[in-house]
């Protein structure tokens, strides 16, 4: 399980180990996660892969998850850039 918080509907992921007074622990259990300001983070697939959507995210019942919504696909110009946005959808990033 992954947690993170949102800061301007963005997603950070909580970092591991956690530092907490100087102390560093290793894959600390989810309630010194909640204590710390950390929410579970609950990453779905998209509703139709053959369709074209954004993700954003949102915090609902105790947790952060991903929300789909249809879009029209942008126009990409190159490789390059077509290769970023194939992992940024993968990934759930926004752009």
């Amino acid at each position: 399980m992954q947690y993170g918080t949102l800061k301007n509907g963005k997603l950070t992921l909580a970092p591991n180990p956690l530092i907490i007074s100087g102390n560093m622990i290793y894959n600390p259990p989810e309630e010194m996660y909640i204590e710390h300001g950390y929410l579970p983070v609950e990453r779905t697939g998209q509703p139709d892969p053959d369709k074209f959507y954004t993700a954003t995210w949102e915090e609902s019942d105790g947790k952060i998850v991903i929300v789909w919504t249809e879009a029209e696909p942008p126009e990409i110009e190159n490789e390059t850039e077509a290769k970023a946005r194939a992992y940024d959808i993968i990934t759930g990033v926004s752009g």
